[in-house]
């Protein structure tokens, strides 16, 4: 007769579970942001998590699958800490500094929360428009847009501006200066490069007193 097993031999086995998988993908997050989607390969990822192929395979099926647990593991991390830094503030324009700043911040502390940015942009142009990749980038315009809309409510923004075309102008700023501080530091001025970019839009945004 089969053994039954105790709950919290169960509890047991989903914690190590869970870890082993939280292994994977931190493994996985720091190669992909290093070497990229297609110049990580799967073998390296694997030996450098010290795993028999097998009990890999048990969590991840493919490099897509993997690739795709990656982004959305970075993704809420990166978006939790955002809206964190974005809590202490009730000024929608204080918000966006405050939350943008601590995003530059945390992709200079944790280069693989970088992974994210990578494969949002390597998987975008491999799955198209439409993918979930591609949509990464339509959730911060509109997040952009909502605070803008709320700044104008609030008489803090210029409310001739329209939301949602500031919120595109916003994230595109942002993704032009996560270049350039990529290119020109390996990431390393990018706080500074935001508070930069921020201080000037800041302004652009802000209503006349």
């Amino acid at each position: 007769m089969p053994r039954k097993t105790q709950p919290d031999e169960s509890r047991s086995q989903q914690e190590r579970s869970a870890q082993t998988r939280a292994l994977i993908i931190n493994t996985a997050a720091e190669l992909f942001e290093q070497k990229g989607y297609d110049g990580a390969s799967l073998n390296a990822i694997i030996a450098q998590t010290g795993m028999t192929k097998g009990a890999f395979y048990h969590h991840f099926a493919s490099k897509d699958e993997l690739a795709q647990a990656v982004f959305r593991d970075k993704q809420q991390q990166l978006v939790a800490e955002m809206r964190e830094a974005a809590a202490g503030h009730d000024d929608a324009l204080q918000q966006i500094r405050g939350m943008l700043l601590a995003r530059a911040r945390l992709l200079q502390e944790e280069p693989s929360l970088r992974s994210f940015l990578r494969l949002a942009s390597e998987m975008t142009v491999r799955f198209g428009p439409g993918s979930e990749f591609a949509a990464s980038y339509e959730v911060p315009v509109a997040a952009f847009a909502e605070l803008i809309s709320r700044g104008q409510q609030q008489g803090v923004v210029n409310p001739q501006l329209d939301p949602q075309q500031a919120g595109a102008a916003l994230f595109a700023a942002l993704l032009g200066a996560d270049e350039m501080s990529r290119v020109i530091s390996s990431g390393a001025d990018l706080e500074e490069r935001t508070a930069g970019w921020l201080d000037v839009m800041i302004r652009g945004l802000a209503a006349q007193r």
